[in-house]
């Protein structure tokens, strides 16, 4: 049995804090904007780009801006309350960040593997953010 939720409530409180979905709901009552889908939606654009960005990097071995990607998208990720996702994307940055790295030595390869589980991540995410009923 897998530990990844697909799609339901359930899945978006597993992959979700409930916390931050609950203020950034609380915040868009407030000031009458949908404050929790223009979020989402903006950090699955941004990073299904930054996604795009980083396979580059990493075809170059530029793992100091790919680094620097991660570190943006940990912090993004954990603003709007996606544990698990930020969680890869400080795991990508760590595997980056290693002063070990080199080509020879897999730490692109090692990366290549970290911006896989969070492209997986991303892919759970995006399933939580459509289980989720954005306009109550």
């Amino acid at each position: 049995m897998s530990d990844r939720p697909t799609r339901g409530p359930d899945a978006a409180e597993a992959v979700l804090d409930p916390a931050v979905v609950d203020s950034l709901r609380q915040l868009g009552e407030r000031s009458g904007r949908d404050v929790l889908g223009e979020l989402t939606g903006l950090f699955l654009s941004t990073a299904d780009a930054q996604v795009g960005v980083a396979n580059e990097l990493l075809d170059r071995a530029d793992l100091p801006e790919l680094a620097r990607i991660a570190h943006a998208l940990k912090g993004s990720g954990g603003v709007i309350g996606a544990r698990r996702l930020s969680a890869a994307a400080a795991a990508l940055e760590q595997t980056c960040g290693r002063p070990d790295r080199s080509v020879a030595g897999g730490s692109v390869a090692e990366s290549r593997a970290a911006l896989a589980r969070f492209v997986d991540e991303l892919e759970v995410f995006r399933c939580a953010v459509a289980a989720l009923d954005l306009t109550r």
